[in-house]
């Protein structure tokens, strides 16, 4: 609890990294491992920070969503176009599975205000910029083929 206050960046640290190893509830677990994973970027570690994200996202519980907006800011910001786009395809799922069930939607985390058909295209267009950057034609051309159906779809509903 001292650890928390302390402006000993590393002493917070060992904190959130023992902290989250013993927290059982998935919600709170991935909460830590942000927080701990914001530590890590601000000290210049962001291959960890991206690691650790990754984690919290695969975590079933209501901080997924944020936890892969988290790491799409921490991605970019270390120009690792892998960790990236697989981001944005994450928030692309995330908002498409909030949009077909809304309770699981809010039980993931994710926001009623970009429960949108727009938000997915977008992030799939993003992640398939970033893709096509990496070399990876094909997998730029599946997303967006999925973002052009889902844009479509959108205006036909």
């Amino acid at each position: 609890m001292l650890a928390g206050r302390t402006n000993d960046p590393a002493l917070r640290a060992e904190a959130l990294e023992a902290r989250s190893k013993l927290e059982s509830d998935p919600t709170w677990r991935a909460l830590l491992l942000i927080a701990y994973s914001d530590l890590l970027s601000k000290q210049g570690d962001t291959e960890q920070a991206i690691a650790l994200l990754q984690s919290a996202a695969a975590l079933d519980g209501g901080a997924r969503y944020r936890a892969v907006l988290t790491l799409e800011r921490v991605s970019r910001d270390a120009g690792q176009k892998a960790a990236y786009a697989g981001a944005l395809e994450s928030q692309a799922e995330l908002v498409a599975v909030a949009l077909a069930d809304p309770a699981e939607g809010d039980r993931i985390g994710v926001p009623r205000s970009v429960r949108q058909q727009e938000v997915i295209a977008d992030a799939w267009l993003r992640a398939a910029d970033a893709k096509k950057q990496l070399g990876d034609v094909a997998g730029a051309g599946t997303l967006l083929d999925r973002a052009l159906e889902r844009v479509g779809h959108g205006l036909r509903s």
